[in-house]
């Protein structure tokens, strides 16, 4: 995991219904810096969190702290859709992210899936990179007019 420290690592679970709130908290400030360039607000920040949690589709990273980050993982046509990413605004760039992305990509190899996806709304284009040194790779850009996402996807072992 890149710029993970060991000893920081958080403790992954699955969410559980108690974790709603904080998911929700988690989302708007992750998701929110976006408000501002999108026609809607993101689709993580709209999320029934109850309802995902109840479809076993959330896991949390829980540090010291209680609930760093959380992703949202759901099954697609031969492949797992990363749906959701966020980390809280304090624990980021301490690894969390990298640490959900790692156990992303290890749940779908163990459900014996070929890939990993992602798509990623055009205004959040920074995170192409992010995802392309866990290779990723752009499957399909955005076009003109329509609707603006870009779609990633890593394939597996």
């Amino acid at each position: 995991m890149t710029g993970s420290n060991p000893s920081t690592l958080a403790r992954l679970r699955p969410a559980e219904r108690h974790d709603t709130q904080r998911l929700k908290q988690i989302a708007n400030a992750a998701y929110g810096i976006y408000a501002d360039v999108l026609a809607t607000p993101p689709q993580p920040v709209r999320d029934d969190y109850v309802a995902l949690v109840n479809d076993d589709a959330v896991f949390v990273a829980e540090n010291q702290e209680g609930v760093a980050g959380f992703t949202v993982l759901l099954p697609i046509h031969n492949a797992l859709l990363l749906h959701a990413l966020a980390v809280a605004p304090e624990a980021q760039r301490q690894g969390v992210g990298a640490q959900l992305l790692h156990f992303a990509l290890t749940h779908a190899i163990g459900q014996g899936l070929p890939a990993l996806e992602v798509s990623l709304e055009k205004a959040m284009l920074p995170l192409l990179g992010w995802f392309g040194r866990f290779g990723f790779e752009t499957i399909r850009s955005p076009g003109p007019g329509g609707y603006q996402r870009y779609y990633l996807r890593r394939r597996l072992p």
